[in-house]
């Protein structure tokens, strides 16, 4: 019994078992929306990666520097990724790229620096805002184009993901060995097959790399010469290439394959590459990124032009010893 306004009030045990569930119910449904609020939050949110050691923190936007990073021994510098960085440990959170950010996401993993290879159509203002907002050093390597770009690339980001001191120097060390190498590389002391040479990056429809890429200056240091002209990065026809009549071709790849089963219609194409069996895939995980991993694309494409150049020469002593029998 309760007292209420000065009367007796009597509430039944079927009242108090009414009142009692419906206490429960409201209870478990409070317990409900709080655990669908927590695994939203949980799943939402991206908790920042710990560093141990003392240092910027840094977002790359593009997997060629993600790819230098690496090499430089900085990968552990490495707090936020691009969704094509996929070489990098899943532990370093993606937070989109120059096309599509995730601003939550980049937020989150507490940057102090971002480093980003722009498109022809520069940064977004957004992110340069977001950048000034939230104090955050914006490094921005443009082009890429050839391999004198790729250098200072290198060099540039061993600082910037740097503080000075013991780090700093040890990067910009390894930055010159990795430099060093890719010269090496680059050696046409003995050179091989000098024809014109079509290098292409997709077959449908037929991309090309073209003059002042870097692998046009590539081929140009190994001694052989681009069958195309014109600058950039190129879409041609197949009545293009037809017309070109190129010596030989490589198709660049990420990932190996044949070359009938990667060319297409071009394996069927009427043009002395292909008639002479002048034609390959040069296949490397980083052929598209330019980087100081393109040491070892520069060696498989001297070892491709040694070999068609020793194929022409006993093609060529075959058929001057098949002249003299007759």
């Amino acid at each position: 019994m309760r007292q209420l306004a000065g009367r007796r009030v009597g509430v039944s045990a079927a009242g108090r078992y009414d009142v009692v569930m419906r206490h429960a119910a409201l209870l478990l449904l409070g317990l409900f929306v709080g655990a669908i609020l927590v695994t939203w939050l949980l799943s939402s949110s991206t908790p920042p990666v710990v560093i141990q050691e003392p240092g910027p923190r840094v977002v790359s936007l593009s997997p060629a520097l993600s790819r230098t990073a690496v090499l430089l021994g900085l990968e552990d510098r490495l707090v936020g990724r691009s969704r094509f960085c996929s070489f990098l440990d899943e532990s370093v959170p993606v937070v989109g790229d120059l096309l599509a950010i995730d601003y939550e996401r980049l937020i989150a993993v507490a940057p102090t620096d971002l480093i980003v290879q722009p498109s022809a159509s520069g940064i977004d203002p957004a992110l340069q805002r977001l950048a000034r907002e939230h104090d955050w050093s914006l490094h921005s390597f443009p082009g890429l184009n050839d391999l004198g770009d790729v250098f200072a690339m290198t060099r540039a980001l061993a600082r910037a993901m740097t503080d000075e001191g013991p780090a700093r120097d040890a990067a910009v060390a390894r930055a010159e060995t990795l430099d060093a190498q890719l010269a090496a590389a680059l050696d046409a002391s003995t050179p091989g097959f000098t024809g014109r040479v079509l290098i292409l990056h997709a077959v449908d429809p037929v991309g090309a790399f073209g003059a002042d890429t870097y692998l046009d200056e590539m081929l140009g240091r190994l001694g052989a010469t681009n069958a195309v002209t014109g600058s950039g990065w190129l879409t041609l026809s197949l009545e293009d290439v037809i017309e070109l009549d190129p010596d030989a071709i490589v198709l660049v790849r990420l990932t190996p394959s044949s070359w009938e089963d990667a060319a297409g219609a071009l394996a069927r194409l009427d043009c002395r590459a292909v008639r002479d069996g002048r034609v390959a895939v040069l296949a490397h995980p980083d052929v598209l990124y330019p980087s100081p991993a393109l040491a070892e694309v520069a060696e498989r494409l001297r070892d491709l032009l040694k070999k068609w150049k020793r194929d022409a020469g006993a093609s060529r002593r075959a058929g001057e010893g098949r002249t003299g029998e007759q």
